[in-house]
């Protein structure tokens, strides 16, 4: 669009202020106006521009220089420039906009009504105001349509349905659009969000729900009347979608912490059941380099075996510590998912989690009590080997007592 043709724009709206009897049809708008030097300057810009088909004074038909210097009431018929090429539209009036099926999915920037002398966006009424939200829940029906047709929208869902972009006045007053913004911001977000695209499936098959019941001419009007109910529907199940889709997420990561804690868990029992087999194995290696002779050797060994069961018990004492923390964590666990989910579900998961702790607990236990219970036997046999020996030295010291005295 440039200048002169936003200019040509503005002249016919000047025109239709100052003329009577105005009528426009078919594009071409037919008046009556009385000219002076502004009125005639801007008709004789619109005849120059050829969008002037006839001006008569009195029967006569002028010219370009004519309308210029006529001073006299004249009849015109004008080809109006509207048009997105020219900055904007005119119609008759709010009917003669709601005749056009483009302008739905989209408001123009700027129109002019004739009847009511309104210059949108100069000037507005509580109508105009209305298809301005119109648009905008047409714009978001025509993004979330299978097809768009053009004056019609197509919707397949069980079974298709069709939409048709035509709705009157009176239509219009009635619509229930005040929750448009709210609409549209719920379902296109700024920031989307994961919801979003189910939000607008719901939202549509609400849509549909309404409107199929109708014939085709009349879903619009039906679903913009009843765009309140529509909207309750919705909110109604996207709540229920967005518990049941919550509870299923904790559910879900429930089930994740019960692996992960189930995991920790099995670690330590690995640990300690490595040590069942050592300990055994480590005590048989002990007896077997005893002997009876007595002597430093067994005294070294003893005290190995010693340091060996200390390091043991220490390291059972440690993964003991280990575990009361994992419980400790679970514990913590389960009271915080018992404020989000039911006992049921939380009990179930976590009665495994404290069965298997119970189950760690006694194999540390027993690992302990092998641990002391082999060492003494250890030690027995070691006390086994070496009392003779004490016996005999002692009995040599008395000996060697006596001979000295």
């Amino acid at each position: 669009m440039n200048a002169a043709a936003s200019d040509l724009f503005h002249a016919a709206i000047e025109v239709c202020r100052k003329s009577t009897h105005v009528q426009l049809n078919d594009g071409v708008l037919i008046g009556s106006i009385e000219l002076d030097e502004t009125t005639s300057g801007v008709l004789a810009a619109l005849y120059n521009a050829q969008f002037v088909i006839d001006v008569v004074e009195n029967g006569k038909a002028l010219s370009s220089q004519g309308i210029s210097t006529c001073r006299d009431v004249v009849e015109y018929e004008i080809k109006i420039p509207s048009g997105q090429q020219y900055g904007g539209y005119i119609f008759s009036d709010i009917d003669g906009l709601l005749r056009s099926p483009d302008l739905y999915k989209k408001a123009p920037d700027s129109f002019y009504l004739v009847h009511e002398d309104i210059e949108y966006p100069k000037s507005s009424s509580e109508l105009i105001e209305k298809y301005l939200l119109l648009t905008k829940i047409v714009g978001v029906l025509e993004t979330l349509s299978t097809v768009d047709l053009g004056p019609r929208l197509c919707f397949l869902n069980r079974n298709r349905v069709d939409v048709d972009l035509r709705i009157s006045r009176s239509e219009l007053s009635r619509s229930q659009l005040e929750r448009v913004n709210e609409i549209c911001a719920e379902l296109f977000p700024v920031d989307s969000d994961a919801h979003a695209e189910r939000r607008r499936e719901i939202f549509i098959g609400k849509v549909i729900e309404v409107a199929e019941a109708f014939p085709e001419s009349e879903r619009l009007a039906v679903i913009l009347c009843r765009l309140d109910e529509i909207y309750a529907r919705y909110r109604r199940d996207y709540e229920l979608y967005a518990k049941d889709f919550s509870f299923s997420s904790l559910v879900a990561d429930l089930d994740r912490e019960k692996i992960e804690q189930a995991k920790r868990l099995g670690a330590v029992l690995h640990d300690v059941s490595a040590k069942l087999l050592a300990i055994p194995l480590a005590y048989i290696l002990i007896a077997g380099q005893l002997v009876d002779d007595g002597g430093m050797r067994n005294h070294i060994i003893m005290v190995g075996a010693a340091v060996f069961a200390l390091i043991m018990l220490t390291m059972i004492t440690a993964q003991y510590v280990t575990l009361r923390h994992l419980k400790e964590d679970i514990d913590e666990l389960k009271c915080n998912y018992l404020k989000k989910l039911d006992e049921q579900h939380v009990s179930g998961t976590y009665s495994q989690l404290t069965a298997k702790y119970r189950v760690q607990l006694a194999v540390l236990l027993i690992v302990a009590a092998v641990v002391i219970f082999v060492f003494f036997m250890a030690f027995n046999l070691y006390l086994e080997y070496t009392r003779v020996v004490w016996f005999e030295r002692l009995l040599e010291w008395l000996a060697g007592m006596r001979s000295t005295q």
